[in-house]
């Protein structure tokens, strides 16, 4: 907006006496050039107001609608999802380089000092006892289901869960019996889909996707019975690390860790100290954990046998079909096998 010094002789008194102070520690305005340069001043302080006001109400409403209906987030242009156009990778690459980090099965370090160090640790730890997954503990997990999350390969929302009480006490018995025996789980229920979202506007290069991976709903409700068992065993027996933020009840990891950055650093600065940061990041973390850890870690905190057993046969049965949708093309893969 701009204001020219013609214009600036029409301006009335009343408004002239509101802006003859530019500043606190500044004479009174005394010319009409003067008067423009604060008025300029203050309308600047006013748009710079309203645009950390619209960012800030922007962000609000993404983190709103990220939590409440993420497949809507993903799809709102605002949420700076790269534009692809028509470009698709090829299907051949795309499968050969997810297999390349999902479909080689690898073996931790058996040997590792730490590893004893930590076992000795909790030599002492009672063993977790073995309890059935009830029908109050389903229905209370599918009660804090949210009834927006896509589907996996069933098709199952949410919502009929829900809706349907009547079926909390056979999928709590089923549960019962897939961790009596892992055989008993049917295939189709540790099937996934992972939609793969660009990263960037180089859509032909596999390795610029964000995998999103979509379990069946009965699965994510019956690896969540025996995911509240461990937590409950872990806490009980303080088995959890003090400086774990991630997965902890309650708990605002990222905003604690946030602030603890930040007071560091203000008394750093405060006190004129040198001062030296490192951050580590792990390309793929989560995709490079060997499942033979997973198995051994829970061996160590003494989870209850027939949990790691039932987790140990299901681990051989994932499999996931990666699918790229781009407008009106797609391309889907043949199952991936996650070693």
């Amino acid at each position: 907006m701009a204001i020219a010094v013609k214009d600036c002789k029409n301006i009335s008194a009343g408004y002239r006496k509101k802006v003859h102070v530019h500043a606190k520690h500044d004479p009174n305005n005394a010319h009409i050039t003067e008067i423009l340069d604060t008025v300029k001043h203050r309308l600047s302080v006013k748009a710079q107001r309203l645009r950390r006001y619209k960012e800030v109400n922007g962000r609000k409403q993404q983190n709103r609608l990220f939590t409440t209906n993420k497949k809507t987030y993903y799809c709102n242009p605002k949420s700076g999802r790269p534009d692809c156009h028509d470009t698709l990778p090829d299907k051949q690459a795309l499968t050969a380089f997810w297999v390349s980090t999902w479909g080689n099965a690898v073996k931790h370090n058996l040997k590792a000092s730490w590893i004893r160090r930590e076992q000795t640790r909790v030599s002492n730890v009672t063993a977790m006892e073995h309890s059935p997954i009830t029908t109050e503990q389903v229905s209370r997990l599918i009660a804090k289901t949210l009834e927006q999350k896509a589907t996996g390969p069933d098709e199952i929302n949410n919502f009929w869960i829900k809706r349907f009480t009547a079926t909390h006490s056979y999928l709590a018995h089923h549960f019962n019996q897939f961790m009596k025996d892992a055989g008993n789980i049917p295939d189709f229920l540790v099937q996934r889909i992972t939609y793969l979202l660009p990263k960037s506007q180089d859509c032909q290069d596999p390795s610029k996707y964000r995998p999103i991976t979509c379990l069946c709903t009965i699965y994510k409700i019956y690896t969540g019975c025996t995911a509240e068992k461990i937590y409950k065993h872990l806490d009980t027996n303080k088995l959890l690390a003090e400086e774990q933020k991630g997965c902890i009840k309650n708990s605002q990891g990222c905003k604690e860790q946030l602030i603890i950055d930040s007071v560091i650093l203000e008394q750093a600065h405060k006190d004129n100290r040198n001062l030296y940061t490192a951050y580590i990041y792990y390309r793929k973390a989560f995709d490079s954990v060997p499942h033979s850890w997973l198995i051994h870690v829970l061996q160590i905190c003494k989870i209850d046998p027939q949990i790691i057993n039932s987790l140990q046969q299901v681990m051989k049965k994932w499999t996931t079909t990666l699918q790229v949708k781009v407008k009106n093309h797609r391309i889907m893969s043949d199952p991936i096998r996650i070693q």
